[in-house]
């Protein structure tokens, strides 16, 4: 039932609401930045990125988590362009803000376009800050280069890493000159740069046919990933609000700039178990009919699932029982009944186990939901 009434609800989403899927509407390449790695691949807007090192997509989400989690390097692209199937290979470069701000401590802003990037914050104590810029400063070159942007900074950083380095700001109308020698940070979290930005196809409008095949394909989607969910539930991470060293360095930088609170985005939010309590505010702050459909929808496939988990007192525990007996009975052409007395230890270990997620579920939905 828990499964029947969530394709009833994806189908009712895709013939009323014109919703475009749990992995979203196609997209296309709509930019390219210049000096990234798809620039240098010759990736051409209207192009369609069909995998990267052999690892396919299903919507641009999941091709960011593709790139971002490759390591520098050689990668590996297989596109569309105007019906024709293309392979291309070149070298995957790093994010330059991961460069810049976590490997050389300095955040840019560009205040003016006519003048260039400035100086928006310094990592006290870290290379920039050695380097003797301060905030404000408006860079005129790098290593020099002239009229240089995000991307060609941290290529120009990485390149020269070790050795000495110019940077040429204008200050307060003077033009000043600093060398150091470049150390870019190596213990933060870097990740891959492809440098494109998409377009999304617009969204069509199913009749009744094909949103009940377009629902039976979403429910596949929305399982496969309440499974990885699954595993994500014995994620410390996911309960503690561990962070990693970037996300930390980005978010007390928001707070510099911006001089507010900054609501968790990485860990600590609802990118974790959720109890009745979690699910409610899910509800309440919800925005239209849609949003509720579909977390309706989610939430009733994953307690499908989570029920079917081969352990008493959860269903999946009694079928695991009932198919062991029925296999048994006709292997030995005998009946055969299970003593479901042995199993009480192991029952009450996952029924305690099971309240204590609850409590704990319930008590970071009250005090540690964002905003509370």
């Amino acid at each position: 039932m828990h499964f029947l009434m969530a394709t009833v609800a994806l189908f009712v989403l895709f013939v009323g609401y014109g919703y475009a899927g749990f992995n979203g509407p196609p997209w296309y390449v709509d930019i390219v930045v210049e000096g990234s790695t798809a620039s240098a691949l010759g990736i051409e807007p209207g192009d369609e990125i069909l995998s990267v090192n052999d690892e396919s997509f299903a919507n641009w989400d999941e091709f960011g988590d593709v790139v971002s989690n490759l390591e520098e390097g050689p990668v590996d692209i297989v596109i569309e362009r105007d019906g024709e199937r293309l392979n291309l290979a070149g070298e995957l470069g790093l994010r330059p803000e991961d460069v810049l701000l976590d490997g050389f401590g300095l955040s840019l802003i560009v205040e003016d376009v006519d003048v260039g990037l400035e100086v928006g914050y310094l990592w006290p104590n870290d290379l920039a800050d050695q380097f003797g810029l301060v905030q404000g400063d408006v860079l005129v070159s790098a290593g020099g280069v002239g009229n240089v942007d995000q991307t060609s900074l941290a290529a120009l950083l990485r390149e020269n890493n070790g050795d000495d380095f110019t940077i040429e700001v204008q200050r307060n109308g003077e033009f000043v000159s600093l060398t150091d020698t470049v150390e870019l940070r190596t213990d933060a979290p870097f990740r891959g740069f492809f440098g494109v930005g998409p377009v999304f196809v617009p969204d069509s409008d199913p009749g009744i046919g094909t949103s009940a095949g377009l629902a039976v394909e979403d429910f596949a989607a929305i399982s496969k990933a309440n499974l990885v969910s699954l595993g994500d539930m014995v994620n410390p991470s996911r309960w503690f609000g561990d962070q990693e060293p970037g996300v930390q360095r980005r978010a007390q930088l928001q707070r510099a700039d911006n001089a507010t609170p900054v609501q968790p985005t990485e860990s600590g939010d609802t990118n974790r178990p959720l109890s009745v309590v979690g699910i409610g505010r899910l509800i309440a702050d919800s925005e239209s009919v849609q949003q509720v459909l579909f977390l309706f929808a989610i939430v009733n496939i994953f307690i499908g699932i989570f029920n079917l988990v081969p352990l008493l007192p959860l269903d999946g525990g009694h079928a695991l029982i009932a198919t062991y007996e029925r296999a048994r009975s006709l292997a030995t052409r005998r009946p055969h009944r299970v003593d479901a007395t042995k199993l009480i230890p192991l029952t009450w270990v996952v029924i305690l186990l099971l309240v204590g997620v609850g409590v704990w579920t319930v008590t970071l939905d009250i005090f540690s939901w964002p905003g509370s």
